[in-house]
């Protein structure tokens, strides 16, 4: 998607519109620390891999930043979701093979989100 010029107006490609996406920036911006790790908790049960995707990128070697920027992100995509109304099923691991090849090697699944020293 390329910039557009500042008077043209914008419009949604699929199940998430500009207004969903608008509506979660703004609602993002309101929540409490404390009202985001209940969402991350959330997205925890119900989108576990999309989080993992981004809490593994510390790992990885990416710092402290890009991990936050990556969250907000997911966050923002997440209300969006909810804000358009529509389930979106659980991103499993066979349907992001089809999507193509993974540039990450493959890890044997493991998460510690509470371990303070190296596993």
């Amino acid at each position: 998607m390329g910039r557009e010029s500042p008077g043209t107006s914008l419009s949604s490609g699929g199940r998430i519109s500009v207004r969903h996406v608008a509506a979660a920036v703004c609602k993002l911006k309101t929540l409490s620390l404390a009202q985001k790790t209940s969402l991350i908790d959330e997205i925890h049960i119900k989108q576990p891999n999309l989080l993992a995707s981004c809490v593994v990128q510390a790992k990885l070697g990416a710092d402290e930043q890009t991990v936050e920027f990556l969250l907000n992100i997911l966050l923002t995509c997440y209300l969006a979701m909810a804000e358009s109304g529509y389930e979106f099923r659980r991103a499993d691991r066979p349907r992001r093979s089809r999507c193509g090849p993974s540039p990450i090697r493959r890890q044997p699944p493991r998460a510690c989100f509470t371990c303070t020293g190296s596993p």
